[in-house]
């Protein structure tokens, strides 16, 4: 995800009036487990699992995901975050850069180590 103009330090950039979702559904680990293949992939690609092993899913499905979600790791991000859900921008960013946040700083580490199926 790139900034189309140049943001503020201190500044949320997904914020909006509105909160979406309001309503969660807990998957358990072994309930995504049995998932199709596709929804098991999109839905562990998107989210992480909280401290219970359970994953909280929008109840609208994934089309209601914060875009936050869409934010890339770095060891040097731009953002900041202690929720996993509001992204602050550390420092003045311009247009055209890279928006990006540390996954360790609110537990998506496993994100960084999870292997990619390989094209045939």
């Amino acid at each position: 995800m790139f900034a189309i103009r140049d943001i503020p330090k201190g500044t949320d950039p997904f914020a909006v009036r509105v909160r979406y979702p309001r309503a969660w559904v807990r998957i358990t680990s072994g309930e995504l487990a049995a998932a199709p293949p596709g929804v098991r992939d999109l839905l562990a690609s998107i989210f992480v699992a909280g401290d219970d092993g359970a994953f909280r899913i929008p109840v609208l499905g994934p089309n209601l995901i914060d875009i936050g979600a869409y934010l890339n790791h770095s060891d040097k991000p731009n953002m900041r975050t202690n929720d996993g859900y509001r992204f602050v921008t550390r420092r003045k960013l311009r247009a055209g850069e890279e928006l990006t946040v540390n996954y360790r700083s609110y537990g998506a580490e496993g994100l960084l180590t999870r292997r990619r199926p390989r094209s045939r």
